[in-house]
């Protein structure tokens, strides 16, 4: 069917090496948001890990027939995944792995997610609907992030120069990076009753349950995939800079003192020197007209 990109955007803290990812084919859009691992000085051919992830779940979706779907698409991916983990020889919790969002370029319009990714769209009268997408287990990790981060500011004061910014981050990261450096151990959990679980590509079987199907109406005009690096799947990617640029100021750490409340992990938009960034994360941004 007749679909066109209106708005495509990327940005990374990490100059080249983002591991966020658009893919276009003639029959689905796909965004990808590969993890990043816990090892900073893992490459393998010139890639991370999260690289590698979000490279083979865009790859798994290039090969798709028009008419593929959901769980021909996770088998694909999860193929793909695994043989690379036994070609690099990595451990089940490495963080080798990817979210997905997907537009199917077919009716009924309907998007996929795998994971945390947000999507939204747009109908033809201009009614704006946003999906943000989240997991319990990162909610719980960040709930305590943002106690130790309370409690340091409230013993040493707001930090006001880098070397005390620097010091803040790299506790905040301490508090968070025993839970997130195992996060893969609860990828996939088979049971459904299981709060903390949540579905991800990363080379094991995803359950049904966290295989997403998201009809969309049929006088949507407009649909929106992007990664995490924003806090929503916003109308535009403009708004969602200066979306950004406000949190930014208001709120360096991420610990919800925003406009919107929202809270990130390791130390926000403050890295480990100090430094405040423009992202706390990596964006792969799609706009698409259906």
């Amino acid at each position: 069917m007749s679909m066109r990109v209106i708005e495509r955007f990327t940005a990374s803290t990490k100059g080249d090496r983002t591991e966020d990812l658009i893919v276009e084919t003639p029959d689905f859009y796909g965004v990808f948001d590969g993890v990043t691992g816990v090892k900073p000085d893992w490459l393998r051919d010139g890639r991370t890990m999260g690289q590698w992830a979000s490279f083979l779940a865009g790859a798994a979706l290039e090969e798709m027939h028009a008419n593929a779907t959901i769980q021909d698409f996770a088998k694909r991916a999860t193929e793909k995944l695994v043989v690379i983990r036994k070609l690099f020889d990595l451990m089940p919790a490495d963080r080798l792995a990817s979210t997905a969002v997907i537009l199917p370029r077919r009716r009924p319009l309907e998007v996929w997610s795998i994971g945390d990714s947000h999507y939204s769209y747009r109908l033809q009268n201009g009614a704006w609907n946003s999906h943000p997408q989240t997991k319990l287990y990162d909610e719980v990790t960040l709930a305590y992030r943002k106690i130790v981060v309370l409690q340091e500011i409230l013993e040493r004061g707001e930090p006001q120069i880098t070397e005390e910014r620097a010091a803040l981050a790299q506790a905040s990261w301490n508090s968070v990076s025993p839970a997130i450096g195992k996060q893969l151990l609860l990828a996939n959990h088979p049971d459904p009753r299981e709060a903390l679980g949540f579905g991800l590509l990363t080379g094991t079987e995803i359950p049904q349950h966290h295989l997403h199907i998201y009809p969309l109406p049929d006088d949507a005009a407009e649909v929106v995939l992007c990664t995490d690096g924003f806090p929503e799947a916003v109308p535009t990617a403009v708004a969602g800079q200066n979306l950004l640029n406000i949190m930014k100021d208001s709120d360096p750490f991420l610990i919800g003192k925003n406009p919107i409340g929202f809270m990130g992990h390791k130390g926000g938009f403050v890295q480990m020197n100090g430094s405040v960034a423009d992202y706390y994360d990596d964006v792969a941004y799609l706009r698409i007209a259906v």
